[in-house]
């Protein structure tokens, strides 16, 4: 019965760690940021997004709503090695897609509100952070 038990919490454990995708180096993430400081301005509205150091190759925090946002690792899981890899938002504002390298990006496109992929050839969404909002801090970590 205890091997059950250590069991059942080893796997629980497991769930709670987020995934990364092979290729993607795990980077600890803590950031605070106040949505009033000016550089945060985009923030302030919803469908905002602004971008942030940290991660693997920068962060883009997306505002879903009025108190949800979305936080994303912009290496791309399509496409992980080397320098290249990073995805970008695209004019539109909806999608971010990995076409940072010329011939070498892997053209994998992901929705701005979901981090789902929505065309290309990766197998994996983009990596999401966690995030929490008191109405005037918002915590991006992992």
């Amino acid at each position: 019965m205890k091997t059950l038990h250590l069991c059942l919490l080893f796997f629980g454990l497991l769930a709670c760690t987020p995934s990364y995708p092979p290729g993607i180096p795990r980077v600890p993430v803590d950031a605070s940021l106040y949505i009033f400081d000016p550089q945060f301005v985009d923030l302030q509205g919803v469908g905002g997004c602004a971008f942030i150091p940290g991660g693997s190759k920068g962060i883009l925090v997306y505002r879903v709503s009025m108190d949800q946002f979305n936080a994303y690792e912009l290496h791309c899981p399509g496409n992980h090695t080397g320098d290249c890899g990073k995805v970008s938002l695209e004019t539109n504002g909806f999608y971010l897609t990995d076409i940072d390298c010329p011939n070498n990006g892997c053209g994998s496109r992901f929705n701005i509100i979901t981090g789902g992929l929505e065309s290309g050839s990766s197998q994996y969404p983009l990596v999401r952070y966690k995030t929490t909002f008191d109405g005037v801090v918002l915590r991006v970590f992992d």
